[in-house]
């Protein structure tokens, strides 16, 4: 599964568009003086013309007008080359806020734009100097920033930055990995001087960079004092559990990612602590203090930095599920290569002890204990809260689908029908979330929640324990409205149709099995015109075999004839046979489908034709 780490603007949450186009030109209005003050040679006007910039960035409009006029290109040269360390950082916190901003295409534009240029040219020589004590800690007299506090602003920028791009951009991690950077970054994590929010920004750029790149983890693991400033910060304590459970868990992700086998317990243990916190509890209390967040008093200032923590710790959980979500995912080893440079058979030796060590400590109960829905009326209390009440609800929702993500990948890798009340539990959560998911949820999430609740399914019905799950006859029907509802070729259609495999094992009732065969017809003709227009077979194929699985014997003939299943199938194997033919597919992959689709379709249509 991708990961998706959030991002927070500098200088304050994004903000949504404005429709109203006076905005817009006033907006544009600002943005051009702001420019022309950039050419001043004057520092401190530079500095706070390029402030000013940075914070209106963080603002979609604001971003595609300043991406439409190229604002970009004269803030990544600025970053390279102005005299002004304290200008360079606020380029680089701009550069970060016109990634994360929401403009489509935002990313490439900075590539194109020579940004990895400009962080080479900025981000060694800043580090050096800050690890080194090279530069004045003192204020100067005319009030505005410490060379060293500029230079420290600078690094953290340019390591949010780091993270935004190579999260997204292949060639920007190529570009950087290959360089001074990673060294450098490392060098500072070690350093045990910089601010927690230097050390978190750094920490996060390397679990980016190190992620699929064995030339990095070769680096890491080829440099004793590296490993033991990664040992270290697992006993990192932050002002906050927030802040303590961000580094710890990012340094986990850069240790599983570059496969240090030494400290993967201690990893591990780390991801399990970050997510063992019982974040859904605190949400109702949270809830009825939300109204006091805004008020000038103690009680509001103490609220809102309690609620500067628990976002943070949401963040920290859900980077932690997602590092296990990928852990697990069991990307498959190569003999050669290995994993992050380690022999393939000592890779998969310990992937597999740590996944029964996660299940053995409870982390999988921790996990299903994040996916149990959200009451309606709290979500409503929360998506009614201004802007810091929705970010809450929505980064929930994101821990949520996370959470599901993880249990999905740890499920294919354990016996699941072993624990019938841990499946059931995950069963009615995740299967709830389906039908009624929450609020500020995306595709991502139904693609979670779907995937979990097939797992559940695939691993009972494998060991044959599909009616210890006592799916009813409701559940039935609800997803088979939900199947007929997505979008034909996401991943959730396929995910469903999977479900219905199963769910059709267990059902007895004529209706129930009567609203599965229309629902199955209606998969297969909607299978063929995405295998048409695609060229990708995959919701034809589980379809084949959710039929296959439902309504091979005898008894559900009179089904098959009164939904067609017989005539369904015959025309959905002329259209695999026309795509075929015609080479219209995705890749090899796909075309090995379509050869096995078609050879059990075949036989499946043989098989019924001796019974009727």
């Amino acid at each position: 599964m991708p990961k998706m780490k959030g991002s927070r603007a500098l200088g304050g949450a994004r903000q949504r568009e404005s429709d109203d186009t006076t905005e817009i030109d006033e907006a544009a209005t600002s943005l051009v003086d702001w420019v022309e003050s950039l050419g001043s040679e004057d520092d401190a006007q530079r500095e706070i013309a390029m402030g000013s910039i940075a914070l209106m960035v963080s603002q979609l409009g604001n971003a595609e007008l300043a991406l439409s006029q190229e604002l970009h290109t004269t803030i990544i040269e600025l970053l390279a080359s102005d005299k002004s360390s304290a200008v360079r950082a606020d380029a680089a916190g701009a550069l970060r806020n016109l990634a994360i901003a929401g403009v489509d295409g935002a990313i490439p534009a900075l590539v194109a734009a020579n940004v990895v240029k400009a962080i080479v040219s900025a981000f060694p020589a800043a580090a050096s100097q800050i690890t080194r004590g090279e530069v004045e800690h003192a204020a100067p007299a005319d009030g505005r920033r410490s060379e060293y506090s500029t230079m420290v602003a600078l690094v953290e920028q340019l390591g949010h930055l780091v993270a935004v791009l190579c999260e997204a951009s292949v060639e920007a991690a190529a570009g950087i990995s290959r360089t001074a950077v990673p060294a450098m970054a490392l060098r500072c994590i070690g350093a045990g001087t910089l601010p927690a929010s230097v050390l978190f920004a750094l920490a996060s750029c390397m679990q980016t960079l190190s992620e699929d790149n064995p030339t990095l983890g070769r680096l890491i693991h080829g440099s004793p004092d590296t490993l033991e400033t990664l040992a270290t910060l697992f006993e990192y304590v932050g002002d906050n559990r927030g802040e303590t459970a961000a580094i710890r868990t990012a340094v986990a992700g850069i240790c599983v990612n570059a496969g240090v086998t030494e400290a993967m317990r201690t990893a591990t243990s780390a991801l399990a602590e970050t997510i063992g916190y019982a974040t859904a509890s605190e949400l109702p209390e949270l809830a009825v203090r939300l109204p006091t967040m805004g008020k000038d008093s103690q009680v509001g200032k103490e609220l809102r930095v309690e609620v500067r923590d628990f976002d943070e710790l949401l963040s920290a959980q859900q980077n932690a599920l997602e590092v296990l979500a990928n852990l697990c995912a069991g990307k498959a080893c190569d003999e050669e290569q290995g994993h992050a440079g380690i022999a393939a058979s000592e890779w998969d030796e310990e992937l597999e002890a740590t996944v029964k060590a996660l299940m053995d400590s409870g982390t999988a109960t921790s996990a299903l204990a994040l996916c149990s829905p959200i009451d309606e009326a709290l979500q409503q209390v929360f998506a009614g809260h201004a802007a810091k009440g929705r970010l809450i609800l929505s980064k929930y929702v994101q821990v949520q689908s996370r959470a599901l993500a993880f249990l999905q990948n740890i499920l294919t890798r354990v016996n699941v029908a072993e624990d019938t009340e841990f499946a059931i539990t995950l069963l009615g959560y995740a299967g709830g979330l389906c039908v009624s998911p929450p609020l500020g949820h995306d595709n991502d999430f139904i693609d979670s929640a779907t995937g979990a609740v097939w797992a559940v399914l695939r691993g009972c019905a494998e060991a044959a324990q599909l009616d210890a799950l006592e799916i009813t006859s409701e559940q039935c029907e609800a997803f088979c409205t939900l199947a007929a509802s997505l979008q034909p070729a996401s991943s959730s259609a396929v995910n469903l149709v999977g479900i219905l495999g199963c769910i059709g094992q267990t059902q007895t009732a004529e209706q129930s099995q009567r609203i599965l065969g229309e629902t199955l017809m209606g998969a297969l003709q909607t299978g063929c015109t995405v295998l048409q227009e695609t060229g990708s077979p995959w919701l034809l194929g589980e379809t084949f075999n959710s039929i296959f699985d439902v309504f091979a014997e005898p008894e559900f003939n009179e089904i098959v004839e009164s939904v067609e299943l017989i005539d369904g199938l015959k025309e959905s194997l002329r259209v695999l046979e026309e795509v075929r033919r015609a080479g219209n597919v995705d890749d090899e992959d796909a075309a090995e489908k379509l050869q096995e689709m078609q050879v059990n379709g075949v036989n499946f249509l043989d098989y019924k034709a001796q019974q009727f």
